[in-house]
């Protein structure tokens, strides 16, 4: 009884934190740092029933395997003052950590809400390149060429300039960041890859354009 009381309870409380965590770190970092989407029985996304047994199986380990053999080899052979002195200091530790994983990761935001607004300008860009090609006047051409061009220039020059910003980010934090989070890696990658395949097939359409 009590190991199922420890399981379910474990595996509810966790749900929740896990649940909760998603929710605030999506609206303070505007973006999804874990996706279960693709497993079944899921909540937005959020949590799933698979990672609802892993916090049940985890929670019974820790209780009645993992604290027993801490209690017995190490907090029993290790005075209270001793104990107190290591908790504040494994606290001091956690919170620098902590503090320093946020700073990161709004960081991260920061940059993620400009490679949006980026490819937004380009995405914009695009269509009236698609919708206005061969569709005005000799005249009109020529002005177009050039404002299509320099627009080009223009956005092509944003856009490395995020890439090596972004590259010059510390890369500890964001490489850790990263591997703790791969699904935020891999969405800005796909994108990433999307707004170049989009800058080239614009800068063979309007070099086409221009030589006319």
């Amino acid at each position: 009884i009590n190991e199922l009381i420890i399981f379910v309870t474990g595996a509810i409380l966790c749900d929740i934190v896990e649940f909760m965590t998603s929710y605030i770190m999506e609206k303070l970092f505007n973006a999804r740092w874990w996706d279960y989407s693709n497993k079944k029985f899921n909540i937005q996304g959020r949590i799933c029933l698979t990672h609802t047994f892993y916090w049940g199986t985890c929670s019974c380990l820790f209780v009645f395997i993992l604290e027993p053999i801490m209690n017995l080899y190490i907090v029993g052979q290790v005075s209270e003052s001793s104990r107190n002195i290591l908790t504040y200091i494994f606290l001091t530790v956690f919170a620098f950590d902590l503090l320093d994983t946020v700073i990161h990761a709004l960081g991260i935001r920061n940059f993620s809400s400009t490679f949006m607004k980026l490819s937004e300008e380009i995405s914009e860009f695009a269509i009236q390149v698609y919708t206005t090609v061969g569709g005005k006047s000799e005249n009109e051409s020529e002005a177009l060429k050039k404002e299509f061009n320099d627009k080009f220039n223009e956005l092509n020059t944003k856009y490395e300039n995020f890439k090596n910003d972004f590259k010059n980010l510390k890369g500890k934090s964001k490489k850790r960041l990263f591997i703790a989070f791969p699904f935020l890696k891999d969405g800005m990658a796909k994108q990433d890859k999307l707004i170049e395949d989009l800058l080239l097939d614009l800068k063979e359409k309007i070099t086409n354009y221009i030589n006319k």
